[in-house]
């Protein structure tokens, strides 16, 4: 992957056009990729009518992401000569649905690298938050997985907080990729989201981590939050990015599809 998986520090910042980004080494001030789609969905929002008709039969408010189908997202991430390092490849979201959906991350030949997934049955489950010394740690939803779906890292977050649990104004923070036996493969020491990677972090683990500063930025676009969010224009490729791209959310999709019934039948009424 070149200079993305070896730099010791990595930052994302967004661009000018939509869904267009950079990868930038700050230690140097240099920018070691560009990410750019190839490929946008069509995004619909549920009409005015029938959001209050689901309130009504709900019982509750629903949540802005519940009332927006997001289509698929293909981003190609490239270094600075031209090569494909690798596609972020973010599946489409289905109405009702109020979750982040799957990124796969996949080589330029097809080949998976690896997974960005998100545990959509807890969406309704306090996140995991322990407070220790006024320290709150909480454990991020979102997993990296290997191309055999086996977890090579999970995020923390830990933040400074009042006795009574009350944060402390913007306070600097500290979040944590740890592998599954306890290594700390890279670390954000502060909120300008800059990664600083361990020397020992393995140049596929490095990808992933880069494929999910990636996936922040875009979840910041793709994630409605209110009635002012603007879907992407559609970009329909002239042929698939890369081999299996008809099938790569096969999988993905059925757990949403089930999850999406069950979310229907057990979302209780807001207190």
């Amino acid at each position: 992957m070149t200079a993305v998986t070896e730099v010791s520090h990595l930052e994302v910042q967004a661009a000018a056009q939509d869904l267009h980004y950079q990868v930038i080494d700050p230690s140097q001030g240099t920018i070691i990729a560009d990410v750019s789609p190839v490929a946008v969905g069509t995004s619909q929002r549920r009409s005015a009518v029938k959001q209050v008709l689901a309130m009504l039969g709900r019982g509750r408010r629903i949540i802005p992401a519940e009332a927006h189908h997001i289509g698929r997202v293909v981003l190609r991430v490239a270094d600075r000569q031209g090569p494909t390092l690798f596609f972020s490849d973010r599946a489409e979201k289905w109405m009702v649905n109020p979750c982040v959906p799957q990124v796969v991350v996949v080589d330029a030949s097809g080949g998976v690298l690896g997974y960005l997934t998100d545990d959509h049955y807890a969406v309704m489950t306090p996140m995991d938050r322990k407070v220790a010394n006024n320290i709150a740690t909480i454990r991020s939803r979102r997993t990296l997985c290997d191309r055999n779906r086996d977890v090579v890292a999970e995020i923390y977050v830990q933040s400074p907080t009042y006795p009574g649990g009350k944060p402390v104004g913007t306070p600097e923070y500290n979040t944590r990729f740890v592998g599954p036996d306890g290594v700390v493969w890279a670390e954000i020491k502060s909120a300008r989201q800059v990664v600083e990677f361990s020397p020992q972090t393995p140049s596929e683990v490095r990808s992933l981590i880069a494929a999910n500063m990636i996936a922040n930025e875009v979840d910041k676009r793709l994630i409605p939050t209110g009635s002012d969010f603007r879907a992407p224009v559609p970009l329909e490729p002239l042929s698939d990015p890369y081999p299996g791209y008809q099938q790569i959310h096969v999988e993905y999709m059925e757990y949403q599809q089930k999850f999406i019934k069950w979310y229907r039948e057990r979302a209780t009424p807001a207190g």
